[in-house]
């Protein structure tokens, strides 16, 4: 990878198991662009249920498959624990925020 997202690139990830919850599963998604990690951190979340559809449409929009054996749907993704939610929301988005700052801290400097 370089120093860009390439659209079409795809990433896989793990989430962990949950006992009594579910075996843990892996997916494949497409980092989500810069416009579009922006577009979902400023999307409207005054209240828990926009915060909710903001993040499940993400998903929806930026995984490609994972393992779970059900269609990957609006209503799957409803289905999953909040915690997996927030994890794939930001594998999905990593590229930007704090991990973002601190990479380019740690970049050398274009002019050197």
């Amino acid at each position: 990878m370089g120093f860009f997202i390439d659209d079409g690139m795809t990433l896989s990830a793990d989430i962990p198991p949950r006992p009594g919850v579910h075996p843990g599963f892996k997916f494949r998604y497409r980092p989500a662009l810069t416009l579009r990690a922006y577009e979902w951190r400023e999307a409207d979340k005054s209240t828990p249920v926009k915060t909710f559809e903001a993040d499940v449409k993400l998903l929806k929009d930026q995984i490609v498959d994972w393992t779970i054996p059900l269609d990957l749907s609006i209503d799957t993704l409803k289905r999953l624990p909040m915690a997996d939610i927030q994890t794939m929301c930001f594998m999905v988005t990593r590229f930007m925020g704090v991990e973002q700052a601190e990479s380019e801290k740690n970049s050398p400097s274009a002019s050197a």
